[in-house]
């Protein structure tokens, strides 16, 4: 399994894997989260349904997200464990402690379900505009 927490490969032991539903319950504490690093246009496409969308262009443009640095967690995930790499490194060198969760396939196999056209607004392409007019072009 490609879990990591601060650099360092979690243990996968069956007895000792984090599963979706840790993450689900450990979100709905403030001080955690779950962040689709991905392109708005693959999360309005399909993301796992607790997951905040936080592109990792933001990131690499300086933008962080508003929890406060010192105590909180963040998983985070994209489409195959790429830029989660890079997403951690950035929001562990802002202080944040990141857990790198990979690719789609991984949180699939600890049990997440993707959702599919999952814009809120009812159109994808009123999606992909408001987060446009919210952070600017991706």
């Amino acid at each position: 399994m490609f879990l990591q927490r601060n650099g360092e490969e979690m243990n996968t032991d069956e007895s000792e894997q984090l599963s979706y539903n840790d993450i689900v319950v450990a979100a709905a504490d403030d001080n955690v989260a779950f962040f689709d690093v991905r392109t708005p246009e693959e999360y309005y496409h399909s993301h796992f349904p607790e997951a905040e969308l936080f592109p990792l262009q933001l990131l690499q443009r300086g933008e962080l997200p508003s929890y406060n640095s010192e105590n909180t967690t963040l998983y985070v995930y994209c489409r195959t464990g790429n830029r989660t790499v890079e997403a951690v490194r950035i929001l562990r060198e802002a202080g944040y402690e990141a857990i790198n969760l990979g690719g789609l396939n991984d949180v699939e196999n600890i049990g997440g379900t993707l959702t599919e056209d999952t814009c809120p607004l009812g159109d994808r392409q009123l999606c992909l505009e408001k987060f446009s007019e919210e952070h600017g072009e991706i």
